[in-house]
């Protein structure tokens, strides 16, 4: 592995059935924290991927990104690499965008918590949502795409808020409203999304802050 400074990617020795992934390694500053597996679409930027899951590492994540992935297989595989390594000391939880995130929930057995962005594909598939073991968020990005709309809607039933779950339909936002080198970017909607996440993965596995601590040691100095 490459020696890189936090939150700057490292490459990893793990590759896709058909080879074509090249995932990287990104750390909080403190060197360690819960694993999270970020998938991202095939057609996405190297920018595009380095700033989604740098920004996951700053919120003391240990992240491995994977462009392209798709595969149950593959993705079993990546989340037990990340698993066994030293810098990731919890989970691993999963987020993904677009059509990944159904191999995803297929693969839901190795993950704590998944968090999955505008997944088509998904309302014939109603039973991935309710038998799903560990807690889910899925957001879509609906506006100008009624296919988004419906499938949000005709999975509401299927989702179980006792654990967690929960469905974000965001109307003033389109599909790819979550990766900042999509046309349909939206910064606004991003963080708001962004927060949902936090919400579900940081009771699941963390980190935890004392946050009282924390300000104490800020106004020290």
């Amino acid at each position: 592995v490459a020696s890189m400074a936090s939150n700057a990617g490292k490459n990893m020795n793990i590759q896709g059935a058909d080879g074509s992934t090249s995932p990287l390694l990104f750390t909080p500053d403190s060197g360690s924290g819960p694993g999270l597996v970020m998938l991202m679409p095939a057609d996405a930027s190297e920018r595009t991927v380095s700033a989604r899951a740098t920004l996951f590492a700053e919120e003391g994540y240990t992240v491995l990104a994977l462009r392209g992935i798709s595969t149950v297989d593959d993705i079993d595989n990546a989340a037990c690499a990340l698993a066994a390594l030293p810098e990731a000391t919890g989970g691993p939880v999963c987020v993904a965008h677009g059509n990944v995130g159904v191999s995803a929930l297929q693969a839901a057995d190795a993950f704590q918590a998944i968090v999955a962005f505008d997944l088509d594909g998904l309302a014939d598939k109603p039973s991935l949502v309710s038998a799903c073991p560990c807690p889910i968020v899925l957001q879509f990005g609906t506006k100008g795409n009624d296919i988004a709309v419906t499938t949000a809607e005709s999975l509401r039933p299927h989702i179980n808020p006792t654990n967690g779950s929960r469905i974000y339909a965001w109307p003033d936002a389109a599909p790819g409203f979550a990766l900042s080198g999509d046309a349909a970017f939206d910064s606004r909607v991003d963080s708001l999304a962004h927060s949902r996440t936090l919400e579900l993965i940081r009771r699941v596995v963390g980190p935890y802050y004392d946050y009282v601590a924390l300000f104490a040691e800020h106004i020290r100095h």
